[in-house]
């Protein structure tokens, strides 16, 4: 049977991991924001500069060359982007694993038996089984 002290131990604990989540939750959506907006002020930077320079172009052969080189700093935006992203997740990820196990241990803790009851039971299954 739990005490009321057990009782409010492990809603303490849950309270504290619910907490130290949303902590972690707002701390990886703020870094997801961050990286969004910074994506989206780099994309809109360089199509100002990519209209600007089809402003500026000559002939077709010179507009055909801009359009032809500026496809590589997309597609290195978009795997630096991919990895900023996997390692949000993964530090996220990380972070909730590390609450549950926390959450696990503290429960685990305060349900446990203190030992002399542990030693006092064991002995009289010991006894019985004799």
């Amino acid at each position: 049977m739990l005490t009321n002290e057990q009782i409010i131990a492990a809603q303490q604990a849950q309270l504290n991991s619910l907490h130290e989540l949303a902590t972690h939750y707002l701390s990886s959506v703020e870094k997801l924001t961050a990286l969004n907006l910074k994506l989206s002020q780099d994309t809109l930077n360089d199509s100002t500069r990519q209209a600007q320079a089809s402003l500026n172009a000559k002939d077709a052969q010179d507009l055909m060359q801009l359009h032809g080189s500026s496809l590589q700093p997309h597609v290195e935006r978009a795997a630096a982007y991919s990895r900023q992203l996997m390692d949000i997740f993964s530090h996220w990820g990380e972070g909730v694993a590390q609450v549950f196990q926390a959450q696990q241990d503290q429960v685990r803790e305060s349900l446990a038996l203190p030992s002399d009851k542990v030693d006092h039971k064991a002995g009289k299954t010991g006894k019985s089984g004799n």
